[in-house]
Parts: C-alpha cells; sequence; structure tokens
C-alpha cells in the first residue's frame, strides 16, 4: 500500500479511506494510457480546488500544497513500486 500524505483537518478514517479510495482509482486507470490518466486526475483536482467554494488567490495556494504534496509522494511512490515489482533505483 502505498504511504499517504494527509493535510488538514481529515476524519479518523482518513488512512483507511485513502487506501480503499486509491485501490479503487489504481484498478479504474489500469491499463489506460497516461495521457488519459493525466488528463483526467487534472480535471479531478480542478473540481475538487473549485469545490472549495474560495478565492482564486486560496485555489493558487491549495494547487500549490496539491505540488507540494506529489513532489513528496514521489520517491515514496517509486520505492513502493520498485519493492512490489521486484526492481531497484529508477528507469533510466
Amino acid at each position: 500500500m502505498i504511504t499517504a500524505i494527509i493535510v488538514g483537518d481529515p476524519p479518523e478514517d482518513a488512512h483507511e479511506r485513502h487506501a480503499e479510495l486509491a485501490e479503487r482509482a489504481r484498478a479504474i486507470f489500469a491499463g489506460e494510457h497516461p495521457a488519459i490518466v493525466g488528463s483526467v486526475l487534472a480535471e479531478m483536482l480542478a473540481i475538487f480546488i473549485i469545490g472549495h467554494q474560495i478565492s482564486h488567490e486560496d485555489h493558487e495556494r491549495l494547487l500549490d500544497l496539491h505540488v507540494k504534496t506529489v513532489r513528496e509522494l514521489l520517491p515514496i511512490v517509486e520505492a513502493e513500486m520498485n519493492d512490489m515489482m521486484g526492481a531497484s533505483g529508477p528507469k533510466s
């Protein structure tokens, strides 16, 4: 299971819900072209940010927070995927 970085004030079961939803999303995206997955994720993030009904300035801060979180997750996800696949190190 990929380690979650959950920000804000999440419910008590946030990590369990994260794991469940991430697993379902992985199944949905399995075998899809990366460009399609990327466009869907971008749309979902836009919906998420707009759904906060906050100022445009705060939209930018929320987007920056998500980009920062993705950057923090990259080495974690890479290591866990390498462990699952029995590989080591980044692909060249």
